[in-house]
């Protein structure tokens, strides 16, 4: 969350150069990058209740339910304000930073690039990284 958080800070003290720009350059794209970030809050969501609708029970070992545990609140409030969050980020970084012509592209490769990752990282290379 605070990477993203400081993507977003970093667009928004150089918006006016992405106002501008009629398509954007490694420098601009690495800020946009870092805000998507937030995505991963999203994503955490939607696993979370993917893996309720296969397994019948909601998994207690993201941090966010941890966290809700601990406070005795209810297990979805910040995954689900996280979300809510991510999704708006995602959002404005959408409307505000990206050119119009640029969008529909722009999220096709972020999906299947969301997706690619997410198998990479977490079911092929990851798990020997880190372990």
């Amino acid at each position: 969350m605070l990477t993203g958080s400081t993507g977003l800070l970093i667009l928004f003290i150089y918006r006016k150069k992405y106002e501008k720009a009629v398509s954007l350059s490694f420098k601009q794209l690495l800020p946009i990058f870092i805000a998507l970030f937030w995505l991963r809050e999203v994503a955490n969501t939607i696993i979370w209740y993917w893996d309720y609708l296969l397994h019948g029970a909601f998994s207690t070992r993201g941090d966010e339910v941890r966290l809700a545990l601990k406070l005795n609140l209810p297990i979805w409030i910040f995954s689900i304000i996280s979300s809510i969050i991510g999704s708006a980020v995602l959002v404005i970084v959408l409307i505000k930073f990206i050119p119009q012509d640029k969008r529909f592209t722009f999220m096709l490769g972020g999906l299947f690039g969301g997706i690619l990752g997410y198998f990479i990282w977490l079911e092929w290379f990851g798990k020997y990284i880190m372990p």
